[in-house]
């Protein structure tokens, strides 16, 4: 089970996610704190998510979350897109519950070094592979500042 955020860029995964059998919580978009429990693959798209989505409180088991990132770097560096929805809207740490967070990112999202400082720290994973990802995109792993 994995927490994916609701951004148009993660749809590829969402979709590829429940086809492969994995259950995803998605973060609702207009109710702070509630999420979509989501099991079948027409809920990939986020227009879809009322007729198959389940609303819940809790993303109950849960093993990682997925977010969506404009650039990244060699270093674990993440760009967010700026709105505050991974800081904000997640609401995990409330709910008591501790899990690693991903980013996904494309070769040309991918810099040796970001232009400003970064909105998270992440850490390369050697899990690249989690619902058959394109081998052209990277998992980053979050972790503290070097």
């Amino acid at each position: 089970m994995l927490v994916v955020g609701p951004e148009r860029a993660l749809y590829p995964l969402r979709k590829l996610a429940l086809q492969s059998g994995v259950t995803l919580y998605v973060p609702h978009q207009k109710k702070a704190g509630w999420y979509w429990r989501v099991t079948d693959p027409a809920g990939a798209k986020l227009s879809a998510l009322p007729d198959y989505g389940e609303p819940v409180l809790r993303p109950d088991g849960a093993q990682g979350v997925v977010l969506g990132s404009v650039a990244a770097d060699e270093q674990g560096g993440r760009l967010g897109k700026g709105y505050g929805w991974a800081a904000r809207g997640l609401h995990l740490s409330a709910l008591g519950l501790e899990v690693p967070e991903f980013t996904l990112a494309h070769p040309l999202m991918l810099s040796s070094r970001l232009p400003c400082p970064p909105t998270r720290w992440w850490r390369w994973s050697a899990r690249r592979a989690v619902c058959r990802v394109p081998r052209h995109s990277h998992w980053l792993r979050r972790a503290a500042p070097p």
